[in-house]
């Protein structure tokens, strides 16, 4: 009963809800924003000391080795490129470890539907690298709770990697015993985190030509009509870029990603990157923004940008790839979204060195609000690598562990993460890793990352992000003297222009939040009742801003009554009375 509950919520969000009409997921993308948790190191599951005695004498350490080989099968969700043939980090986990990765990769905006079938088939690989913030994995039965194992201190860099924030990583939505089930793939801080590019933070992002055209213009306190104004007149100016039509304005709006449309009705009122719903930060009571009237004002902006011509007219139906296309070809101007979610278009862009056709993050808002776009870097939950229950029964789950483990040693994070030593860095006489300008020019190379970078294996891995004990940083990108060294010209004189030193520099300055952010984070411990309603505001939302964004100024409040009249149609309050409830909950246990 419970797995035809969790394939039903699934469905409900790839396929339409027959009174609601389309599809779609009201949750924040993998990686998004803010600070990182408080430390809580109790687990809400139980431990069994009669279990954790038994795998803490019984142990015994897999030999990774080539003459033990062992195939490792893994389920991942990436948008990264599959890797070559001749792949060499993998020949080198082949070589050293005897480990052969058998992978399957899945990109964001067919996870559902993979999630949905693998649920209903009851087949799993060894490792699950799902990103889906409602855990329906775990929710599923396909995930092996690890609280024992961690519990025996056998895997002591698994368990560090945690601990401080066992509570908040552990699941405990009712489908299956509590606990903890899934490593966070990414934001894991050891020590203060570090700020280059703000991966994490939602924004409205512009090419730089854009405003290097325009006389480099002030960018502190824009409103969206002036975002808007900046690329009409650049588009105006030039109709084309490079032989290619000129696109003024796109949305990511394939499976998966409709939020990165949604939620900047929150942005633009100076909200954080909460997601579903929107705190009171005085009462803690939350409440829906996307019915409210800057939602509405966000709405009427697409519409009248469609109406001038500047909206890209197949952002509705592209998927994923052709959205990251859309922005390599370079001629696109501008579009809301998070750094990580076009990291691919930006590289490809680096690499033909067309630097100034990437983008700048711009914080517009209505009505003179103070943005609050970034936060910091927030630690996902429920997103990254689990051991599947079809893995531990085949004796599995320590050798897993094990080869985990193993990863999360400097020697295998600086490989996956930097390279090779003299083939993608060299280390200068104080000890900090370097690159050349070749080295650095390959790392943008698609083709190049295909053949010499684990990235989709890596993407879901557990990740030590910070600096090392010998002062170099988890990768290049967080690496100040090699950010700074691999600037062309270009960006080192457009940073000038805004007298910013990086590019994080370009968002607000991170502020405290609460223990309970983001509200997206909560939804894997709602209720199926709770979460249903959540998955058909989703339903509503998501085409009603297609409609929306495609009317004509005479049907456009028609639309949104019909918008407002559907909502009314679902128990949203059950969801709002639930994430309060979970909030209360967190509160009490600071």
């Amino acid at each position: 009963m419970k797995l035809k509950k969790v394939i039903a919520l699934l469905l409900a969000s790839v396929m339409s809800v027959s009174i609601l009409a389309a599809c779609g997921s009201n949750n924040d993308g993998a990686a998004t924003t803010p600070s990182t948790p408080s430390t809580d190191t109790t687990s809400v599951g139980t431990v069994d000391e009669a279990a954790v005695e038994e795998i803490t004498t019984g142990y015994v350490p897999w030999n990774f080795s080539p003459d033990n080989p062992v195939t490792i099968s893994i389920w991942t969700v990436t948008n990264s490129g599959a890797p070559s043939a001749d792949n060499i980090i993998h020949q080198l986990l082949l070589d050293e470890l005897g480990v052969t990765l058998d992978m399957e990769m899945t990109t964001t905006d067919n996870q559902d539907m993979r999630i949905s079938t693998m649920l209903a088939g009851g087949v799993y690989p060894d490792l699950i690298g799902s990103t889906h913030n409602d855990a329906l994995m775990t929710a599923g039965g396909a995930y092996l709770r690890l609280d024992d194992y961690l519990a025996s201190g056998n895997w002591p860099l698994l368990r560090e990697h945690v601990e401080p924030h066992l509570r908040r990583l552990s699941y405990r939505a009712g489908e299956v015993e509590d606990g903890f089930y899934q490593f966070p793939n990414y934001n894991r801080w050891y020590g203060p985190e570090i700020k280059m590019e703000d991966w994490s933070a939602p924004a409205f992002w512009i090419q730089m030509a854009v405003l290097e055209d325009a006389g480099y213009p002030s960018l502190d306190g824009i409103s969206l009509d002036e975002y808007f104004e900046l690329i009409e007149n650049y588009a105006a100016k030039y109709p084309t870029i490079d032989g290619v039509p000129t696109i003024g304005f796109t949305l990511d709006f394939s499976e998966g990603r409709q939020w990165s449309v949604t939620n900047n009705a929150l942005q633009l009122q100076g909200g954080a990157n909460w997601g579903g719903a929107f705190p009171d930060l005085h009462t803690g009571e939350v409440r829906h923004y996307i019915t409210d009237d800057y939602a509405r004002r966000w709405a009427h902006k697409l519409m009248e940008i469609n109406q001038k011509g500047l909206l890209d007219p197949e952002c509705f139906t592209a998927t994923a790839d052709q959205f990251q296309s859309r922005l390599a070809s370079g001629a696109v101007l501008g579009f809301p979204h998070q750094r990580w979610a076009f990291s691919q278009a930006q590289d490809s862009l680096r690499a033909e060195d067309r630097r100034e056709r990437t983008y700048v993050p711009v914080m517009p808002t209505f009505d003179n609000i103070p943005p609050h776009y970034s936060t910091g870097q927030l630690m996902n939950i429920h997103q990254g690598y689990g051991i599947s229950v079809d893995a531990a029964a085949a004796g599995r789950t320590e050798m897993l562990l094990d080869f985990l483990e193993l990863m999360m040693t400097e020697k295998w994070q600086k490989i996956l993460f930097w390279g090779i030593e003299g083939q993608d860095y060299l280390v200068g006489d104080d000890g900090l890793y370097y690159r050349t300008q070749d080295m650095r020019d390959e790392q943008h190379d698609p083709i190049w990352q295909q053949a010499n970078q684990a990235r989709a294996f890596r993407d879901n891995l557990p990740k030590r992000q910070g600096l090392w004990p010998d002062g170099n940083a988890d990768s290049a990108g967080f690496q100040r003297s090699e950010f700074f060294a691999g600037l062309t010209e270009y960006e080192q004189n457009f940073l000038k222009s805004y007298n910013k030193l990086v590019w994080a520099d370009f968002f607000n300055d991170a502020y405290p939040t609460p223990s309970y952010y983001p509200i997206w984070q909560l939804h894997g411990m709602l209720s199926n009742d709770a979460n249903l309603a959540n998955v058909q505001l989703d339903e509503v939302q998501y085409p009603a801003f297609a409609r929306l964004a495609l009317a004509t100024p005479d049907t456009f409040d028609g639309l949104w009554d019909d918008f407002l009249a559907q909502v009314a149609l679902i128990d949203t309050q059950l969801y709002l009375d639930e994430i309060n409830a979970l909030i209360d909950d967190i509160v009490a246990n600071e």
